[in-house]
C-alpha cells in the first residue's frame, strides 16, 4: 500500500498525536466527527517519548525510523467547518432529515468559544438534555429518535476511527518494510497509555 492511497484514504482525520448522548456533547463533537473528519473524537494526543521507545524496541526499529514512519503515515486534518458540515450530514442521514435543518439547530446550541487564552470552566459542557431536546422540537421528532441518531453516528464514528487505525498502522508497516499484523499490535499493546492517539469514547 503506497503512502498516497493510505492518505487519500483518510484525508480528513488526524489521527497520530481523533461525539450523542454522550454525544450531546457528540452532536456538537458527533456532530462538530463521522467517519472521516476525527475522531475523531476526534482531540489528538501525542505518544510519548517513552511509548515510541517501547514500540520501536517490539519492531526491532529505531525510535527516529518509527518516528520518521509515523510522520510519513499522518494523515492531513481537515478545518473544523468541514468536520461540523459531515458531522451534521452524517446525523441528519441518522435522523432521515435535511442537513440544514440539524446544522441550524446544532449551530443555535454550540456552547459558546471561550476567550483567547481562557479555557472552558469545568463543568461547562453543553447540556445534553437541552440539545437531543432541541433536535426533537426541531426536527419534529421524538427524543428517543434523536437518541438513537447519535448513538448511531458515535458508533460509526469509532468504527472509522479504527479503520483509520489500521490504515496509518499498515502505512507505517509498508514505510519500515515490516509485517502489517506486527506493527498494529505493536500499537495496540501501547494504546491503553495514549499509543497512536486513539480517542476515548
Amino acid at each position: 500500500m503506497s503512502r498516497n492511497r493510505v492518505i487519500a484514504a483518510v484525508s480528513a482525520a488526524a489521527l497520530l498525536g481523533a461525539g450523542g448522548l454522550g454525544a450531546a456533547q457528540s452532536a456538537q463533537s458527533a456532530t462538530d466527527t463521522p467517519s472521516n473528519t476525527s475522531s475523531s473524537r476526534p482531540a489528538k494526543r501525542a505518544i510519548s517519548t517513552t511509548q515510541l521507545a517501547a514500540i520501536a524496541k517490539t519492531l526491532g526499529v529505531t525510535s527516529a525510523e518509527l518516528k520518521a514512519a509515523m510522520d510519513d503515515a499522518r494523515p492531513t486534518k481537515g478545518s473544523k467547518a468541514d468536520e461540523r458540515a459531515g458531522r451534521a450530514a452524517a446525523l441528519a442521514k441518522a435522523l432521515g432529515v435535511q442537513t440544514s435543518a440539524v446544522q441550524e439547530i446544532l449551530d443555535a446550541n454550540r456552547p459558546a468559544t471561550p476567550a483567547e487564552g481562557s479555557r472552558p470552566s469545568r463543568g461547562s459542557r453543553p447540556d445534553q438534555s437541552t440539545l437531543v431536546a432541541a433536535l426533537a422540537s426541531g426536527l419534529n421528532l421524538s427524543e428517543a429518535q434523536v437518541k438513537t441518531a447519535l448513538a448511531t453516528v458515535r458508533a460509526d464514528d469509532r468504527a472509522a476511527h479504527e479503520a483509520r487505525h489500521d490504515a496509518v498502522t499498515a502505512a507505517i508497516a509498508t514505510t519500515l518494510d515490516l509485517d502489517a499484523a506486527d506493527v498494529k499490535a505493536a500499537f495496540d499493546a501501547n494504546r491503553s497509555a495514549g499509543g497512536t492517539g486513539r480517542r476515548r469514547g
